[in-house]
């Protein structure tokens, strides 16, 4: 027996259609032509720590001359050189830097003419299955392009054990060493996010690549962010600190310090024995940091927003633990780089969440 087809049923089957064409994963349409109109907004970084020069990727943010890349490829380099694609090279100094999510603002004094400098997108918008594609430097492979699709969008995926970001978009482009702070193109050509990291039993590409939201990178380099003082930190979480015996719980242990910087003119010190602990390898017996100012080190958005509102000439006096014993170390801002504000972009709070 035929089933009955009522008006409101038809209603229903054109409202089911016309919602699953709405939520149909965006598709590239267009490739070669957003290549070349992008490719010159994605430049490679040359860092260089003691006895080794690296290389990874970035992406112009704002036309004066910031560029967004990955914190692990700038964090401990006392020279950071970036490379345009017209081949020009200029030097480039860190604005901000967060690592726990792994993302770094810097900049150069001038963007070479020609430089493109592409919108930074909404990451809540992305569906799973969305087209997407990269552009970076793999193993030293200047403005490759590779492709793939949104395969997951993950708010919980790391932990303070693994030392991962938590909120990072999951793709199966292809991402190697060198791609590392790279752009992650939606079909639009806007910047969706920076690529950070990869997952792979082999060391190579098994299609499983990670990249950092824009609306984190949003938050975090340009809304949001706080003078780079010189240091690198890692909050090593409280079991860890039982295992490794110390007296603080809730710290930051000072694994760098980078030379002339506020924070190597303040005293601190850096760690000197190289350990790996549960895959990550860790900088030891660096000073461990408990307090800014008046706050505890635990009180994270308080510790944020003191180092937010400094200014130019400001001071701040660090509680330290080292050797056992507590010390207050200042340091003094003389230069503060303000990041700027960028057009677009979400609402600073989604009136609500987005339909999938």
């Amino acid at each position: 027996m035929l089933a009955r087809v009522t008006f409101l049923s038809l209603l229903t089957l054109a409202a089911a259609a016309e919602a699953a064409k709405r939520d149909k994963p965006h598709v590239i349409a267009n490739l070669s032509s957003l290549y070349d109109g992008l490719s010159p907004s994605v430049v490679i970084i040359y860092p260089e720590i003691p006895g080794a020069r690296g290389i990874g990727s970035g992406v112009v943010l704002h036309r004066d001359g910031f560029i967004a890349t990955a914190a692990h490829v700038v964090d401990r380099a006392f020279r950071i050189e970036v490379e345009f694609k017209d081949g020009s090279k200029t030097d480039a100094q860190i604005v901000t830097l967060s690592r726990s999510e792994d993302i770094a603002l810097i900049k150069v004094e001038k963007l070479p003419a020609g430089t493109f400098v592409p919108a930074l997108g909404d990451s809540d918008e992305l569906q799973v299955g969305d087209q997407v594609f990269v552009i970076g430097a793999p193993l030293g492979l200047k403005h490759t392009l590779t492709t793939g699709i949104v395969s997951a969008v993950r708010a919980d995926f790391g932990s303070e054990l693994a030392f991962l970001p938590k909120n990072v978009i999951q793709t199966d482009a292809a991402i190697n060493q060198g791609n590392s702070g790279g752009a992650l193109f939606n079909h639009l050509g806007q910047v969706v996010g920076i690529t950070s990291f990869m997952a792979t039993p082999t060391g190579g590409n098994v299609g499983l690549g990670f990249a950092i939201p824009s609306n984190t990178v949003r938050r975090r380099l340009f809304d949001n962010a706080i003078p780079w003082m010189g240091m690198v930190l890692r909050r090593v979480p409280e079991p860890m600190a039982e295992v490794l015996n110390w007296s603080a719980r809730d710290a930051l242990l000072v694994e760098h310090v980078l030379p002339g910087t506020p924070a190597a003119e303040a005293g601190f010190k850096g760690g000197d024995v190289e350990a790996w602990i549960g895959g990550i390898r860790l900088m030891l017996g660096g000073d461990l940091i408990v307090g800014v100012g008046e706050v505890e080190i635990g009180k994270a958005a308080e510790v944020h927003a003191l180092l937010h509102d400094l200014k130019a000439g400001d001071a701040v006096v660090y509680s330290v633990i080292r050797s056992g014993e507590e010390l207050k170390l200042e340091v003094k801002v003389e230069r503060i780089i303000p990041p700027p504000t960028l057009a677009g972009g979400p609402p600073p709070a989604k009136a609500k969440a987005k339909k999938r």
